[in-house]
């Protein structure tokens, strides 16, 4: 079993909510998509050396929540020193895409 289908048995096994796993797993592959699109936009993976003298490097990133039907996810949106590069799968602003924030039927 992977560790997350070994956490859902032991939550349900204890009688826990769901609901926290979820949105955990959520962040964490939320962020996940974000920084694979930071690597996408500079061309290499994080400590690469083919990014040494490149013109533009990472540069840290800030934090925006949303609302989703597990609760309030933090997203870190990563920047680029150049300031090029824009994220666009999640946009806090608008808030989240329909199927993170549709309810549960």
């Amino acid at each position: 079993m992977t560790d997350f289908t070994t956490e859902v048995v032991i939550r349900l096994t204890n009688k826990d909510s769901l609901m926290e796993l979820f949105r955990k797993e959520m962040e964490k592959g939320i962020n996940e998509v974000i920084q694979l699109e930071l690597t996408g936009f500079l061309g290499y993976e994080k400590y690469a050396i083919k990014g040494h003298h490149s013109g533009n490097s990472r540069n840290g990133c800030y934090q925006r929540n949303l609302k989703t039907m597990f609760g309030n996810i933090t997203v870190e949106i990563p920047r680029d020193r150049n300031g090029a590069f824009k994220q666009k799968r999640f946009n806090p602003i608008n808030g989240p895409p329909k199927i993170l924030s549709a309810p549960l039927s």
